[in-house]
């Protein structure tokens, strides 16, 4: 290439056919120094611009290295920056927590300490009582368990006062009477009930029984409305027949269901009281017991007994499946004496309030009638079974029956 540009340059030079030898050599080592100046200086301008394009395109480099390393040391800056936060409301969250189980065991303690003391209370309640579950019938004679103390306890006691007004306006709406009458009050005690009767809008006249001096006498000190009577319903009702438009008892029959003695039976006490109490009633009246039955077999037991002495009688549950439970035996005696209500009503308890659908109604009397009873032969074995069952009802001791009771005698040699 140099060469090349030497001859080019030396053809097209000025005619050099004028100069010497010497001078015409000295001409073309000029010419050729001065080639080889451009082109190093050529050369040079390049290498100067390749030099000056490498250092700028490094530097574009390096700026965009540390573009990335900056915006990179921002990120794990600001992905520390929340870490901390993190941390931070961890620790707040487990500050918080830690608060709260504290708390919640502080509140757990006092609570323990709560029923503790609470428990202690029931359970030296319950020593005072010899068994908590033990109902009061079960311990002793009702005449024996209210003496003078626990009358006036059971008088002054704001929650027995609010219960018992409570199933005795229950009882007066079962016994859906429409003027003011004369009732019966059973067990009538200091006379709770007997106030409620007598406060109603038609206040009612009431007469009282009650086999508790001390609850009689904490009646007669307030005053109570209603004539008292000291007598042991399991005796028997000593008034006249139809004496009594209606009649309630508040938690007293069930003291029946427990004899006191070997002489009499259970059995025998309820029958006399509520055949007493059938007689004491007036053809159409109602009676309305409301009572703790101890189990089912008591529950059972009252309600026979009172359905063997002619009653039409049904049981009523409020408050079913509770600890509030509360228990109504609602009893009729045969139709009313009025013709248009006896024929409307009959011996069906069911329309006395509503919600009693579901009662079962017993007449003693319609049953016997269907089954076309009739008297038995003297003498014969279902003429003696009949009468050891009688006697058995009226609470007298009565020999076991076995398969010979009845039998005929063989005649005499």
């Amino acid at each position: 290439m140099p060469r090349r540009k030497i001859i080019s340059v030396l053809d097209s030079g000025n005619d050099t056919s004028q100069l010497g030898p010497e001078e015409l050599e000295q001409d073309v080592m000029e010419k050729a120094q001065k080639i080889m100046r451009d082109t190093k200086n050529i050369r040079k301008n390049k290498r100067k611009a390749i030099e000056e394009d490498f250092q700028a395109r490094e530097k574009e480099l390096k700026a965009k290295f540390e573009n990335k390393f900056e915006l990179r040391e921002s990120t794990v800056i600001k992905l520390q920056d929340d870490i901390w936060v993190r941390l931070e409301t961890l620790n707040e969250k487990r500050r918080l927590v830690e608060d709260s189980i504290i708390s919640g065991t502080k509140m757990l303690e006092s609570t323990i300490l709560d029923m503790t003391s609470k428990m202690n209370n029931i359970l030296s309640d319950s020593i005072h009582n010899h068994n908590k579950n033990v109902l009061p019938q079960m311990e002793t004679p009702p005449d024996l368990y209210y003496n003078d103390s626990e009358a006036r306890k059971y008088t002054t006691s704001s929650r027995i006062q609010n219960i018992q007004a409570t199933m005795t306006h229950r009882a007066l709406q079962l016994l859906d009477l429409d003027n003011p009458s004369l009732i019966l009050d059973i067990g009538c005690g200091s006379g709770l009930s007997g106030e409620i009767l007598s406060s109603v809008p038609e206040p009612h006249m009431w007469i009282g029984m009650d086999i508790s001096p001390s609850m009689l006498e904490i009646a007669l000190q307030r005053d109570t409305e209603g004539d008292l009577m000291l007598t042991d319903i399991g005796q028997g009702i000593p008034f006249r027949a139809g004496s009594f438009d209606a009649a309630i008892s508040i938690s007293a029959i069930q003291w029946l269901c427990n004899a006191d003695s070997s002489e009499v039976s259970s059995t025998g006490r309820l029958s006399r009281f509520f055949n007493g109490l059938y007689a004491s009633l007036k053809r159409g009246g109602r009676a309305v017991c409301q009572f703790y039955p101890k189990n089912d077999e008591q529950r059972s037991m009252i309600s026979n007994a009172a359905i063997k002495a002619g009653f039409g009688a049904g049981i009523l549950e409020d408050d079913p499946g509770t600890k509030n439970t509360k228990l109504y035996l609602v009893l009729t005696v045969g139709g009313s004496t009025d013709d248009e209500k006896c024929k409307n009503m009959g011996n069906d308890i069911t329309r006395v309030v509503q919600g009693m659908d579901d009662v079962s109604v017993v007449d003693m009397r319609k049953a016997r009638k269907e089954k076309g009873h009739r008297d038995h032969k003297k003498g014969s074995k279902a003429w003696i079974m009949e009468k050891k069952e009688k006697m058995e009802r009226k609470g007298k001791v009565v020999k076991h029956s076995s398969k010979y009771t009845g039998r005929k005698r063989r005649v005499a040699f």
